[in-house]
């Protein structure tokens, strides 16, 4: 940014010049939305030019209030994620509806750009909106990679979302049999019940899943536990859905 500018935008705040005051103000605007739109295209030159010509690497972007951060992370570019960081972007802004950089990270499908941002200081706890963590969007996802990288920096395994769910109950609902195998392997709670009541083996028993039902028997999941909103117990979703691959397994592993 041109070094008198402040002093311009001071005189014209004091009423010498508002005209001048508001040109100002677009202009630097404008910056800051075209070093959003550079981080969107990838274009790192253009973000390297744009922020020594004084675009804010911390502005807030339209009406939702993003990052530019949060942007080079949901696109995966970790050379934009990089150049940011070093030039004093914060890992940890209060983003749009709780969202964050490690969030929008896990959007971009970059584990390494997941591993950086962690290095770097990223919250591996914080919470979106609804509670979600970035373990559980991870869990959700399958992503085997991003979960290790999550819990080796200190990702709390038994977070839960606004709903009392946990990331296992997110692995189970989305029928990442994988992802349920190494949750339970780093200590994850298989008989931990959600705000209703809920197990994961109950969740992956409601969404058809023989394959997560199967990894969570095996981890330990106890069939017998009825959720408090109807006293319905794992069996009792399969057989609300007549899966009867899921049936027989349930009946199978009730004592």
């Amino acid at each position: 940014m041109n070094r008198w500018a402040p002093v311009c935008v001071f005189v014209a705040v004091l009423g010498y010049s508002l005209p001048l005051a508001q040109s100002l103000a677009q202009t630097q605007d404008q910056l800051d939305s075209a070093l959003m739109n550079a981080v969107m295209g990838g274009q790192l030159k253009e973000v390297q030019r744009l922020v020594q010509r004084g675009a804010q690497i911390n502005a807030k972007i339209g009406s939702l209030g993003a990052e530019p951060l949060e942007g080079a992370a949901s696109t995966g570019n970790l050379n934009i994620v990089k150049f940011l960081v070093e030039h004093g972007a914060d890992v940890n802004p209060p983003g749009w509806m709780g969202s964050s950089a490690l969030g929008s990270a896990l959007v971009g499908g970059n584990p390494q750009v997941v591993e950086y941002l962690l290095v770097h200081g990223a919250n591996p706890n914080a919470k979106s909106f609804n509670g979600n963590t970035p373990l559980f969007s991870a869990a959700a996802r399958g992503d085997l990679a991003m979960i290790e990288s999550l819990l080796n920096h200190g990702a709390a395994i038994e977070a839960k979302d606004g709903g009392d769910r946990t990331s296992l109950m997110s692995a189970a609902s989305t029928n990442h049999e994988e992802a349920i195998k190494l949750l339970l392997s780093r200590g994850a709670k298989v008989n931990d019940q959600a705000a209703s009541g809920e197990t994961a083996l109950m969740m992956a028993a409601e969404g058809g899943h023989p394959g997560a039902v199967k990894a969570l028997l095996k981890g330990g999941a106890d069939p017998t536990i009825k959720n408090f909103r109807d006293g319905h117990t794992a069996l009792d979703y399969a057989r609300t859905h007549n899966n009867s691959d899921l049936i027989q397994l349930l009946e199978a592993a009730h004592p």
